[in-house]
């Protein structure tokens, strides 16, 4: 079994302990700087990985031919428990594989050694009594060094401390293993080494054929036992070998009917113990943030799923890329891919029971942050609740491009003036106008630009993934604004007795897209104060996002339940003060939170004890795999055949009697910009390609002055005439 990983703080007795009564061998394959652990079972491995936290082992394969090994018995001190550690650092390019030991002994083979080591040493002090004498007889010369000789010599260093060993062997009930090193024969440095910093009691050579020989071999030799404090001395592992921080918690919580993971005793090993939250309190705001690939974007298709295994709920998911799409596909929601399945859209159109006014002013504060107008994002939402103040005076459902009209209306009126020549902007104008080019690149689209649409409330309470993925970056926080006013509608018009329930789930994946790029974001301070009012409503709120600090600190502050993977080393200290750990391990969280593995994260949540909501203790999980991949059912997307493609205008030119002009020059716009300039051929016609049907353009004949001019009102699909 090969390494992965250890403990921050390895206690190195703690591991032979686990190992108690099987034999195993240390492996050092020094060039590769890897270290294996063999043993003549695998399975004698599973309690090692279950009794230390942090210890990660995986099967390996290992080619093992004949060689002759050079095996030496050795005897060691705690103060040379780093020696095997070093030979990674001291022989790096070495291709020998250097093997510990460890064969375990029992009770009888302790105590057997023990006496014939303190026989030995009642030996030594006897002979040496007698040649010196014990009465007034003063010691001669030669004596004084025979006794120093002997007092000072590694021969009684060693069984003074197999004693010492032995009895602490006899104290833990007998435990203790015979430990030899081997090495090839030819490797004269690395016994060099050996031989510096430990003791060589013996050393012999072996011609072994594979490892079963070399087990069988060792079995037989007689070496000295070490307790399992001396033992641990010499194990070692190469520094290349990840560690992982261990933080001691309490226990998992296990109370609710939303299993969200495992819980990881120390932070590092996973326990079979389910960590499980009330499916009520994710109306308190979730929050799950992590670098790309460490497993956010699974956590949350594993909470949503987990939900609706409960029982049925409107569910609204919006993605910038395609990922969510088969995990909405396999739960059966609507899966609608922007600018590819062309679905259309009205996302003017009010299709939920609301105030009306509530729905016009939350989409102008939204478009105005998502335009992209800087520090003319006021004037712009100014100018957008004026035109939609008229506009919805008349209908819910307004047409797009009609709306369009009335936002550029009211930019006129405000930041504009008129003249017999067109009209002025000031820079405030200007400015605010060309922040609405995205707007006019969504209304060149068939989809968006028709009156009928998509009802948004029976989709979202069918359960819905929008996939934003075809549309640039640039343009999805404009579509994310525009589909989370219509969720925000939908969800308004629940009453305000869901406190203790769940009614609706919205997630958001990638979630800074809209809450705007500003410290002070109208955006931000709008999603604060919804999700207080979204408790109250029962609705939830599940934000998905790369890095803590895209989220306002007021946002953070609110979402309850905080499932934080691995983050960049820059807003480690930002989220371990996020999380309710103890102020001594808080040192030990940060450095944890840069290295958590995929699928594990802090867990920081609301237990439901007795009716009370409280906050409890912090964890680290495991979340569990999901297969996305699977049963996937293809639920029919709504309205797609009512969507009108584009066609081509024919636009034919005459004068008062009806005589065809040639060859005179003409410009059409379209929501304000031109779109085509073009002059009339031999029968006074010109054609405009790909406008959509039935929509109003405007045509101007260019005369040899401007205030000539003659402005034409064009309908897009159509023949058209114009005449002077």
């Amino acid at each position: 079994m090969k390494v992965l990983s250890l403990p921050e703080e390895l206690d190195k007795q703690l591991l032979v302990d686990a190992m108690l009564d099987r034999q195993f061998m240390v492996l050092h394959c020094l060039s590769v700087a890897e270290t294996l652990l063999i043993s003549e079972s695998r399975e004698n491995f599973k309690t090692l990985e279950t009794a230390l936290p942090g210890v990660k082992l995986v099967s390996r394969k290992m080619d093992f031919g004949v060689r002759d090994l050079r095996c030496l018995i050795v005897f060691t001190t705690e103060e040379n428990s780093c020696a095997i550690d070093n030979l990674y650092l001291l022989f790096p390019n070495s291709d020998s594989k250097v093997f510990v030991s460890f064969v375990p002994v029992n009770k009888g083979c302790v105590l057997r050694s023990r006496l014939k080591a303190e026989e030995a040493m009642s030996n030594k002090e006897v002979g040496l009594t007698k040649s010196t004498g014990t009465r007034s007889i003063a010691y001669s010369e030669t004596d004084t060094k025979h006794m120093e000789l002997y007092h000072g010599s590694d021969e009684r260093e060693v069984l003074i401390g197999m004693l010492d060993s032995l009895k602490a062997s006899m104290l833990a009930n007998g435990t203790a293993y015979k430990i030899t090193i081997m090495i090839d024969a030819d490797l004269d440095e690395i016994y060099s080494y050996i031989k510096s910093k430990m003791l060589i009691v013996e050393e012999r050579s072996l011609h072994v054929l594979n490892l079963v020989d070399l087990y069988e071999k060792i079995r037989r030799i007689d070496a000295i036992p070490f307790d399992n404090k001396r033992a641990a001395c010499l194990l070692g592992f190469s520094n290349s070998i990840k560690r992982n921080q261990i933080i001691r918690l309490t226990g998992a919580i296990s109370s609710g009917d939303v299993l969200l993971g495992n819980y990881l005793d120390g932070s590092a090993r996973e326990t079979c113990n389910g960590v499980s939250i009330n499916k009520e309190t994710l109306n308190l705001g979730t929050l799950v943030s992590g670098v790309p690939g460490t497993g956010k974007t699974f956590a949350a298709m594993h909470i949503i799923g987990e939900v609706i295994k409960i029982g049925k709920l409107p569910v609204a998911i919006i993605s910038p890329s395609e990922e969510w799409n088969a995990f909405g596909k396999e739960k059966g929601f609507h899966v609608i891919k922007l600018y590819e399945s062309k679905v259309p859209f009205n996302f003017f159109k009010c299709d939920s029971e609301i105030n009306i006014e509530s729905f016009y002013e939350n989409l102008a504060m939204l478009l105005a942050e998502a335009l992209d107008a800087g520090p003319y994002t006021g004037p712009l939402e100014k100018c957008l609740l004026s035109a939609f103040r008229k506009l919805y005076g008349r209908t819910k459902a307004p047409d797009p491009v009609k709306a369009y009209y009335e936002i550029e209306e009211a930019v006129i009126e405000q930041h504009a003036k008129r003249s017999n020549v067109g009209v002025k902007y000031t820079k405030h104008g200007e400015n605010i106008r060309a922040s609405l080019e995205n707007l006019r690149q969504m209304l060149n689209r068939p989809e968006f630009a028709y009156t009928e649409g998509i009802n948004f409330e029976e989709i979202l309470r069918a359960g819905v993934v929008f996939d934003l993925s075809k549309i640039s970056n640039k343009l999805k926080p404009f579509f994310y604004a525009l589909l989370l006013n219509q969720i925000y509608s939908f969800a308004e018009s629940f009453d305000v007795e869901g406190d203790r329930r769940l009614r609706v789930l919205i997630c958001l994946e990638e979630a800074q897209l809209v809450l705007g790029r500003e410290d002070r974001s109208a955006a931000t301070a709008d999603l604060a104060q919804r999700i207080q009012n979204f408790r109250k409503k029962g609705i939830g709120l599940l934000l998905v996002t790369h890095s803590i600090t895209d989220i306002d600190q007021r946002i953070r502050r609110l979402c309850q339940t905080k499932l934080y993977f691995r983050q960049s080393a820059d807003v480690t200290k930002y989220a371990s003060e996020d999380l309710l750990f103890e102020e001594k391990d808080k040192e030990a969280l940060v450095e944890k939170l840069k290295m958590l593995e995929q699928g594990v994260c802090a867990l920081n949540c609301i237990e439901e004890i007795e009716g009370k909501r409280l906050p409890a203790s912090s964890l680290f999980i495991r979340i569990p795999h999901i297969d996305a991949n699977t049963r996937m059912k293809n639920k029919p997307i709504l309205c797609e055949n009512r969507l009108l493609e584009k066609a081509s205008m024919t636009i034919k030119v005459t004068d008062k009697e009806g005589v065809a002009k040639i060859g005179v020059r003409m410009q059409v716009f379209y929501l304000g910009e031109k779109i085509c300039e073009n002059i009339t051929d031999d029968a006074g016609t010109f054609i405009v390609e790909n406008t959509l049907k039935d929509k109003e353009y405007l045509g101007l004949l260019l005369g040899e002055r401007k205030k000539d001019s003659k402005k034409f009102k064009l309908v897009g699909g159509r023949p058209n005439i114009a005449r002077e």
